[in-house]
């Protein structure tokens, strides 16, 4: 679920910034046009103050003893004689037009009018105010804003909404393998203890072999299916064991699949070796290898184990003089199989390659076709 609501806030994202890309095109000349707008309106208010200053000045009668010039909070302004020394100045720079007319000089709107004859005996007005875009900046900020979250909200609606019927397929998908393994594991379990109740009573029987190699061949694919189930949601800890004693114990549980095949197993496993690893994911590893050596061997044919220390290393070798494999690389791949006709799921190694990947373990293959292949397996000793 939180996967699934990641994928879609993810989506979301990458859908809004595509098509905020996809409309900066008009946004842009939109923008474009506010912006000569905003200058063209500001230049209309300079001419306009510049008016209101030269009612001002005209307005100065011959009975005027006193004049008050024109402030304001927003224009600056100055009058200049015919030389175009200052007569009056409020001007903040001294870089002002000189020609008639409106000019942007340095952030600033700058607007020089001839005046008529006055009694201030002033040949020009000069007024001036900051140039500013704020107001166009912000309706775009804001124009992008509301389009972003409409598109975001609207793609996010529309993605939770699709993802809803995968999400309820993959509650139901999950829930049936779990009950079907839980009723799985109880069968094979009664299974399991008849067949050696019924070895014991009527001693060794092919038919009994036949069916505990069945029932080995199984229970490695049931652990592996459990594992794939299990693997996200548990965590696998790791533990100390006996290395030594583990492979000898899986060694034991093949038996009955090596006997059915007349398979010569031999082995070297170096007493007493410790490995700080999942034990179950060691066994995943080991059962995997083994059993596919067992099942891709022919009948008389030979399997070798080795277990040994190299320094702060542990290598654990499983060779056969099976079949051999054509392409060492596309047999970790999942659903991957070398041969239809055997059977499987082609989910073995690739859950031993994702464990190995986990753990930093080293694999190494050799296999030559007809003759063999041999894994080996290198582990940080304990």
């Amino acid at each position: 679920m939180k996967k699934s609501t990641k994928s879609a806030l993810g989506y979301a994202l990458l859908y809004t910034f595509v098509m905020v890309f996809v409309t900066a095109i008009p946004l842009y000349s939109y923008v474009s046009l506010a912006l000569s707008h905003a200058q063209l309106q500001q230049e209309q208010e300079l001419k306009a103050y510049a008016l209101e200053v030269q009612r001002a000045i005209y307005g100065i009668g011959p009975e005027t003893t006193t004049f008050v010039y024109p402030r304001s909070l927003l224009f600056e302004s100055a009058i200049f004689d015919k030389n175009g020394k200052p007569l009056f100045s409020l001007l903040k720079e001294n870089e002002v037009v000189l020609g008639e007319g409106t000019a942007k000089l340095k952030g600033r709107l700058s607007h020089r009018v001839l005046l008529a004859p006055n009694r201030l005996g002033a040949h020009s007005l000069v007024v001036s105010r900051p140039l500013s875009y704020t107001a166009v900046l912000l309706d775009a900020l804001m124009l992008v804003g509301v389009v972003g979250v409409f598109v975001f909200a609207f793609s996010l609606l529309i993605l939770s909404r699709s993802i809803q019927p995968f999400e309820e397929a993959a509650r139901q998908m999950d829930r049936f393998f779990k009950d079907a393994m839980h009723e799985l594991k109880t069968p094979l379990g009664v299974i399991r203890l008849n067949l050696e109740m019924l070895g014991e009573h009527i001693g060794p029987h092919r038919a009994i072999s036949r069916a505990n190699s069945a029932l080995i061949a199984l229970s490695t694919i049931y652990e592996d299916i459990e594992y794939l189930i299990k693997h996200r949601r548990v965590e696998y800890r790791l533990e100390s064991f006996c290395a030594s004693e583990a492979l000898l114990a899986r060694l034991d549980f093949f038996a009955d699949m090596v006997a059915m095949k007349h398979l010569h197993v031999t082995h070297a496993i170096t007493p007493d070796v410790m490995l700080l690893l999942n034990r179950q994911e060691w066994q995943r590893i080991v059962d995997n290898t083994l059993s596919n050596a067992i099942k891709y061997t022919p009948a008389q044919g030979s399997i070798h184990l080795e277990l040994l220390c190299q320094g702060e290393k542990v290598v654990l070798c499983i060779s056969d003089s099976g079949v051999g494999i054509a392409d060492t690389e596309a047999i970790f791949q999942r659903y991957f199989r070398g041969d239809e006709i055997r059977g499987g799921f082609g989910i073995g190694l690739s859950i031993v390659k994702e464990i190995c990947v986990k753990n930093g373990i080293e694999i190494q293959v050799r296999s030559t076709p007809d003759k063999g292949s041999c894994f080996c397996y290198t582990f940080s000793a304990l």
